[in-house]
């Protein structure tokens, strides 16, 4: 639709051994491509079913998160530490998932709006306990400084 080709990797991405690190991963990254899908449906209509698909994952590993913060002290913490981890790395990976010329006068608002609606649903979780832990201010400053 944008006319970009994926990026090809020399070596597979490491993958968490521990379930609650995981599970704040693929949690992410749904709700990543939640917040993309939706951003399509706008354009495209036609594939909602593909948003509806990610609503479901994105609720299924909701649902394990929140388990997994309900449950032992440790994996609770281990995916409060994991989640800070990912969110620290997010806006490159948007800025990435944003790289195509066509989006270049929508680029700021829209990364703006998908970290928002990231960090709302962290918080919201329990992921995010404080709110001084990560805020919006901390993500444009790190991505001011070229971080």
């Amino acid at each position: 639709m944008i006319g970009r080709q994926p990026r090809e990797r020399e070596r597979l991405p490491s993958v968490p051994r521990q379930w609650p690190a995981l599970a704040v991963q693929l949690y992410g990254y749904e709700s990543l491509g939640l917040e993309f899908a939706t951003l399509l449906v706008m354009l495209r209509p036609d594939l909602a079913s593909i948003r509806e698909d990610e609503l479901v994952h994105v609720e299924f590993f909701e649902h394990e998160i929140l388990r997994i913060l309900r449950g032992e002290a440790a994996a609770a913490e281990q995916a409060r530490v994991s989640a800070l981890a990912w969110w620290r790395k997010l806006p490159r990976t948007v800025d990435r998932y944003l790289e195509a010329a066509a989006l270049d006068p929508y680029r700021p608002a829209l990364a703006e709006r998908i970290l928002a609606a990231l960090e709302r649903r962290f918080h919201a979780t329990g992921l995010f306990q404080k709110k001084d832990e990560t805020t919006m201010t901390s993500v444009k400053r790190d991505q001011e400084a070229g971080r």
